[in-house]
């Protein structure tokens, strides 16, 4: 577990997801890796709740979380 690590707000830019953690790091992982996400309307992935003093986002409309340690783990996106 990244103990420092918290996720304090969430945008989207192009392909990509862009998660603010509170100790000013900026993590961008491609949005093809949550397919609930990159399928969803704008207005859906606007939609979140930060949870778990910011350890994950959940996205209650698309059945989504992501977790602060899944975005910090190196990991090959699906279908590769």
């Amino acid at each position: 577990m990244f103990v420092n690590a918290r996720i304090c707000d969430v945008t989207f830019a192009c392909s990509q997801v862009r998660f603010a953690l509170g100790d000013d790091r900026i993590v961008m992982v491609p949005i093809d890796w949550f397919p609930a996400l990159a399928l969803a309307t704008p207005g859906d992935r606007s939609n979140y709740q930060i949870e778990d003093d910011g350890r994950a986002v959940v996205w209650p409309h698309l059945d989504e979380r992501v977790t602060v340690d899944g975005i910090m783990v190196t990991r090959t996106p699906p279908g590769f």
